[in-house]
């Protein structure tokens, strides 16, 4: 029984004497009302925090995958390392990347020390949490490998994160596929002509097939000889993959 129901049967009970049964039940019967309504706030409160932070961690999901899709997009002269907000709400309509309290999503870079395909990954953080310490956690974790920990650990607080080597592991794969494509049609032509193309024949055979890389760049030709040809790229931030071809 609450404090301020005891006080007021012992106020009425100074006044009367003796509580009739009436109005003890009365009493009583407000006191387990109010501890119900007070039991089902808390509850609500709770069902409604959840369904915040799934919202956040939604829209923070949306402009993860913005930023993933701005990525394997990009053309050569619309490649960038800037993973920020800006470039995530030119890739998606479905969230302004604002808080439901009005706070611009929190986009954080960090390097993790790790190269891939000649290049250091980066760990990409976004929350959509109102809290100020989560924020503040967010923003002054330096270190990449604890940012990801902190968003494993804080998954209800909508923050996420993702790494950028996996996005650029997927445009070489891609622009390798592409490359073994226009390798087996160089053999195609070999195996008509019985010598590999020239430099002047393959530009034809390229304009005429535009094959490319995920960049939309023809690939690079180098004949050797009449047996032996070899094809590469080279990604925007330098790093090249070759595929010889030889006959021999």
């Amino acid at each position: 029984m609450s404090l301020r129901y005891r006080t007021a049967i012992k106020a009425i009970s100074s006044q009367r004497g003796q509580l009739s049964p009436f109005m003890f039940g009365l009493l009583m019967g407000m006191s387990v009302f109010s501890m119900a309504s007070l039991k089902w706030a808390q509850q609500e409160m709770a069902e409604q925090k959840k369904r915040n932070a799934a919202l956040q961690e939604a829209s923070a999901q949306d402009l993860s995958k913005a930023l993933e899709f701005a990525t394997l997009t990009e053309t050569e002269g619309t490649y960038s390392d800037d993973f920020t907000l800006e470039r995530a709400r030119a890739y998606t309509t479905r969230t302004s990347g604002q808080t439901r309290g009005g706070q611009d999503y929190l986009v954080v870079a960090r390097g993790s020390g790790r190269t891939a395909l000649g290049k250091e990954s980066q760990v990409i953080a976004i929350t959509g949490s109102d809290d100020t310490l989560r924020r503040s956690d967010v923003y002054r974790t330096l270190d990449a490998d604890r940012l990801q920990k902190l968003a494993g650990d804080n998954k209800t607080d909508g923050v996420v994160t993702f790494e950028t080597s996996a996005v650029r592991t997927r445009q070489v794969t891609k622009s390798s596929q592409n490359m073994a494509a226009m390798g087996e049609q160089i053999y195609a032509f070999f195996a008509a002509h019985m010598r590999m193309p020239t430099g002047e024949e393959y530009d034809q055979l390229a304009e005429k097939l535009t094959i490319r890389d995920v960049w939309n760049r023809k690939f690079d030709y180098s004949y050797l000889d009449t047996e032996r040809a070899r094809l590469e790229f080279t990604t925007p931030w330098g790093y090249t993959v070759p595929l010889n071809l030889n006959l021999k």
